[in-house]
């Protein structure tokens, strides 16, 4: 049951926006849209962080044949090393 109400959440969700994005017509619809959307994302979960040098690291190569695997490492957020 919790299954079934939460993908009808959702399904009602995706059917609300697909309505209001039927409805946008203008570039400043759009705009209007996306700070809704902006401000939707900052009162619910917060602001995003402001940007920061990513200051990217190659830690090692994989060399194949015609092809090669570069190992980067980047900083998600100051300090905070990520891999990908």
């Amino acid at each position: 049951m919790l299954v079934n109400h939460l993908n009808r959440l959702s399904i009602d969700c995706i059917e609300r926006r697909e309505d209001e994005i039927a409805k946008l017509r203008s570039g400043e619809d759009w705009r209007a849209r996306q700070a809704k959307v902006l401000n939707y994302f900052d009162t619910s979960i917060g602001p995003c962080p402001a940007r920061t040098d990513l200051n990217p690291r190659i830690t090692g190569v994989v060399h194949k044949d015609g092809f090669r695997v570069e190992k980067v490492l980047f900083e998600s957020v100051p300090g905070y090393p990520a891999t990908r």
